[in-house]
């Protein structure tokens, strides 16, 4: 029985040593919410809308309210192949969620609106995905969102008279007689010049 004692402590070691680990890695990312699931019912007709929800491990432990409009961030991973480099990494904004259900230790959320790429970083999938980060330092209720997108709207500016465009001939267009006329001068007849 010594001999299979033997065998069986130094993998009875690496076990707990590993389990330990596991553990530890679990709490230490406990405080950051992000979303595990992702549900759409099957629409039945082409005109029926459907919603998307996203499903948070975290809830009201973590201040999530209803109503709250969150950030949706990724963590892209970048590799410098030029020089070597190891890995970089980058958060990039993905877009907003508005909470519909709150819970202890769980969230619902549907998209409340996805960013322009047009100033932020091109994402390979550019919508809101599991494993996606919830940013809690931009949650806001959804009256603040719509007195802040109230304020920052720029009313659209007053049309302008545009001149009417100058009527243009044929002989307009040939290399042959460019035509100059006026109120004074009728339009030259390409076969009046021949």
């Amino acid at each position: 029985m010594k001999f299979g004692s033997k065998i069986l402590s130094p993998v009875f070691g690496l076990i707990v040593t590993s389990l330990s680990l596991q553990m530890f890695s679990v709490v230490a990312q406990a405080g950051d919410l992000s979303i595990f699931d992702s549900r759409r019912p099957i629409a039945m007709s082409k005109d029926e809308k459907t919603f998307r929800d996203f499903y948070i491990n975290g809830g009201i432990e973590h201040g999530v309210k209803k109503d709250m409009i969150l950030t949706v961030k990724r963590r892209i991973t970048l590799y410098d192949s030029y020089r070597a480099n190891s890995p970089i990494e980058m958060m990039v904004d993905v877009g907003r969620i508005k909470i519909i259900h709150t819970q202890k230790g769980l969230s619902v959320a549907r998209l409340y609106s996805k960013f322009s790429r047009k100033d932020r970083t091109i994402l390979e999938n550019d919508f809101i995905m599991v494993g996606d980060k919830i940013d809690m330092s931009t949650a806001l209720m959804e009256t603040q969102m719509k007195r802040k997108s109230a304020k920052q709207s720029i009313p659209a500016p007053a049309p302008t008279e545009q001149p009417e465009p100058k009527k243009m001939s044929q002989a307009d267009f040939s290399s042959f007689a460019p035509a100059v006329y006026g109120p004074e001068k009728p339009p030259v007849e390409m076969n009046s010049l021949q």
